[in-house]
């Protein structure tokens, strides 16, 4: 393929100039990645009949090829987003056959499909949020007065993880001025943060970043 480039970007013409093997193979594979990822910058192009079919051709297989990696890879994200609010085993299990599918069917290890029950195990039994993990749920809870849901979450859901972390929540220091629990905007802020809490486990062997200061 000889790849001619567009004068208006200041590249050689290489119909002009002689090009060794590996340059042609280096210009080769850009203009492959270039094309089938869809960026199509355009500075090198087939112009010859033969290349314009060559290219015709890659880029439906390119499409076919991409559609599907990209398919399976959004199946699997969409799968263990909706297992964090399934608490449900035989989900799963699906979502793990499913990994096996896209690891061209090959088993995947005991030992990783242990940590991932494990893992979806300890999730679901300290993620306060399941409560609400249905939509019937949700549309119940953005029906309550705004008070109402501040009270759910604060002095239920999460009760003992603001006891806990109390130092750095339930009193705030703004301008010299203590904020306490009792403040609305604070407890609009709590709600929002702890919106976005998920459990996490982590073991003895695990690395723990220590405050330095």
């Amino acid at each position: 393929m000889t790849f001619y480039t567009y004068p208006d970007y200041q590249l050689e013409l290489d119909q002009y100039h002689d090009v060794d093997t590996d340059d042609s193979l280096i210009k080769l594979w850009y203009f492959a990645i270039t094309t089938l990822s869809t960026i199509g910058f355009g500075d090198y192009t087939a112009k010859s009949v033969q290349e314009k079919i060559i290219i015709s051709f890659v880029l439906l297989f390119g499409v076919a090829v991409f559609s599907y990696i990209m398919g399976n890879f959004i199946e699997i994200l969409m799968g263990y987003k909706s297992l964090e609010y399934s608490g449900d085993h035989k989900e799963l299990s699906k979502w793990i056959a499913l990994l096996t599918k896209f690891n061209e069917s090959h088993p995947l290890s005991k030992d990783l499909i242990t940590r991932i029950e494990d893992f979806f195990e300890f999730y679901w039994k300290n993620n306060p949020l399941l409560a609400f993990k249905s939509d019937d749920d949700q549309r119940f809870l953005s029906e309550l007065p705004k008070s109402t849901v501040e009270q759910i979450y604060i002095d239920y859901l999460f009760r003992d993880f603001l006891y806990i972390y109390k130092k750095f929540f339930l009193s705030i220091t703004i301008n010299n001025r203590k904020i306490g629990m009792g403040n609305a905007k604070l407890r609009v802020f709590l709600v929002q943060f702890l919106n976005f809490l998920e459990p996490r486990r982590y073991e003895e062997s695990d690395g723990i970043i220590q405050d330095q200061f």
